[in-house]
């Protein structure tokens, strides 16, 4: 009996039946496979975001503090040492006289080298000729004898004796300081020589002045 096509086969043959949901069955798998797929990927994406390496946060900038320079203590000597600038005394009686901070020169025994830095200072002995240029106004100069007096004080703890000078640095002419400086010497007060620490036998001082 020969195949009758499939336009004539009743619905209810098994062929008609197969040819009809072929076409449908694949559809629906392609929707199927679709729809999984976009499922898959609307639940893979939020997971990868989230789940995702995040960046460190950068570290916050170290706040550094400025760094203060560094500051040497300075000896006991190199703290009592004033400055070497010429300073005008509001205390003196004699109208004008600049008077310097006093200065060490020199120390020791007289055997060796000292460097002035390392010699202990004579506030004693610098006070007391401090106190006599500025309370001394009957050694003043004579009208028109300006310039200055580079005064120099020998001090002995030995012999407990004084000296003053005038050193070469002194711009008053020689016959006006030599008179200015013997009166000076002579209103200098007896020092106390045992209240006086110091750590060598001798010492040099010198304070500058300026007369007007």
């Amino acid at each position: 009996m020969a195949a009758l096509p499939p336009s004539s086969l009743p619905p209810s043959h098994p062929t008609y039946r197969h040819l009809g949901t072929a076409g449908v069955d694949r559809s629906v798998r392609v929707q199927m496979i679709i729809a999984l797929v976009a499922g898959l990927v609307m639940v893979a994406v939020p997971l990868y975001l989230w789940r995702r390496p995040r960046a460190e946060a950068a570290p916050e900038r170290e706040v550094r503090k400025p760094t203060l320079p560094m500051v040497s203590v300075a000896s006991p000597t190199a703290l009592d040492a004033p400055p070497s600038h010429a300073t005008l005394s509001t205390e003196t009686k004699i109208p004008g006289l600049l008077l310097a901070e006093p200065k060490i020169i020199k120390c020791g025994a007289g055997q060796g080298k000292i460097f002035p830095e390392q010699c202990d200072r004579q506030n004693h002995f610098e006070e007391l000729l401090m106190k006599t240029l500025r309370d001394s106004p009957q050694c003043a100069p004579e009208k028109g004898a300006s310039g200055t007096i580079n005064y120099v004080l020998d001090i002995d703890h030995k012999t407990k004796k004084l000296k003053l000078w005038a050193g070469k640095s002194s711009t008053m002419k020689r016959t006006a300081r030599k008179k200015v400086v013997h009166c000076i010497n002579q209103a200098l007060p007896p020092a106390d020589w045992a209240q006086v620490i110091h750590q060598h036998p001798k010492y040099q001082i010198s304070i500058l002045a300026t007369y007007p």
